[in-house]
């Protein structure tokens, strides 16, 4: 189970991107989407999958608020 979850994280990690996500993040601040997609001027729709492989590995946390 442990090794899973190791795996798990590397693989979320491997992806450039979601380090950028990571890097982006570390301020503390709260950051909506659009402002991601902004950040790393890929398609809208790719913002949430590198997010949505983020939260089920455990890394971060996805809060919704409003329409943001």
């Amino acid at each position: 189970m442990y090794d899973t979850y190791i795996v798990r994280i590397g693989a979320a990690l491997a992806d450039p991107t979601r380090l950028r996500i990571i890097r982006l993040l570390e301020t503390g601040s709260p950051v909506t989407v659009g402002q991601l997609a902004e950040y790393l001027e890929p398609a809208r729709g790719s913002v949430h999958h590198h997010l949505r492989v983020l939260r089920r590995a455990g890394i971060l946390s996805v809060e919704r608020r409003g329409r943001w």
